[in-house]
């Protein structure tokens, strides 16, 4: 029977054995990802959390105060509450959530996704309320509160959905594509975006909400992924460019902008956000490091 050679923390990978079937290399690796500000336009960086677990999908309140974060401090993934300083407050989802979480334009309510269903959780609350409705995505409120942008799951076509109190409707489809992902609204709600699988790479579609065709906005030479709508500007966009760079675009031109980011080292860029006045810049940076052992018998 099979037996464990190795312990610690870390993905022990590439195994390679020496002939004489006496020595086995291998090469620990570990990724710690941390959430980072930005300030606009100096380009000023600050590092808010330092944890060696892995923080993602910032989102800061409407008061400037907190920021929501997933994080898998306690050996699972949860939604927490964290000031800006990177001091964690209060846990509000349940261990073994996943992916990120959006504040309601008041404050008072948090959206997330667990088991892959929609829940609402109003802040004080023990738990979060299960709407039933299934999804694949992050859910966004809109910026007046009365509705959510989601993606079903199973859907064969690549669309988004959104539903208020009414009514759902869906949005799209995207032809020939595979997946939509992460939507955001535009500051007037008039239309969301969201990036879209196209075979191997990742553009950018906007989608109407009045349900009219959605119009692609990047043209797939680049890996183009999680965009958001600035909150003050209908005609800015942030995103990611190959998970290397964070840009904007002007949604009238089509024009695009590099923010002055620069690293060194193994790292890559993944969920940034804004602040509601839109003079700064929240993100996860992942670094990896690792190291080659032997193993002799």
């Amino acid at each position: 029977p099979p037996r464990r050679i190795t312990l610690g923390g870390g993905q022990d990978v590439d195994t390679a054995a020496s002939r004489d079937g006496k020595h086995i290399a291998f090469a620990t690796t570990r990724t710690n990802g941390d959430i980072w500000e930005m300030s606009l336009p100096s380009g000023a960086l600050r590092q808010v959390t330092s944890e060696t677990t892995v923080e993602q999908y910032p989102e800061l309140s409407p008061d400037g105060k907190t920021l929501l974060a997933w994080s898998d401090r306690k050996g699972q993934p949860a939604v927490w509450t964290l000031d800006l300083s990177g001091r964690f407050r209060e846990q509000v989802s349940p261990l073994d959530s996943s992916g990120g979480a959006y504040w309601s334009p008041d404050g008072r309510q948090v959206s997330y996704k667990l088991g892959g269903t929609i829940r609402i959780h109003q802040l004080g609350n023990v738990s979060g309320v299960d709407t039933g409705l299934r999804t694949t995505s992050q859910i966004p409120f809109s910026p007046d509160g009365t509705r959510l942008a989601f993606v079903a799951p199973g859907d064969a076509a690549a669309s988004l959905y959104t539903i208020s109190s009414r009514a759902v409707r869906r949005l799209g489809p995207v032809p020939r594509a595979s997946r939509v992902d992460d939507p955001t609204w535009s500051p007037d709600a008039s239309a969301l975006v969201a990036h879209v699988q196209q075979e191997t790479t990742r553009e950018l579609w906007i989608f109407p909400a009045d349900g009219s065709p959605p119009k692609r906005l990047t043209n797939g030479e680049s890996e183009d992924s999680h965009p958001r709508w600035s909150p003050v500007n209908p005609d800015e966009i942030l995103f990611l460019r190959d998970h290397r760079l964070l840009c904007v675009i002007s949604v009238s031109t089509g024009r695009i902008r590099d923010l002055p980011f620069r690293m060194d080292g193994t790292y890559y860029l993944d969920y940034p956000s804004w602040s509601r006045d839109g003079k700064r810049v929240f993100f996860s940076i992942h670094k990896k490091s690792g190291n080659i052992y032997v193993i002799e018998r």
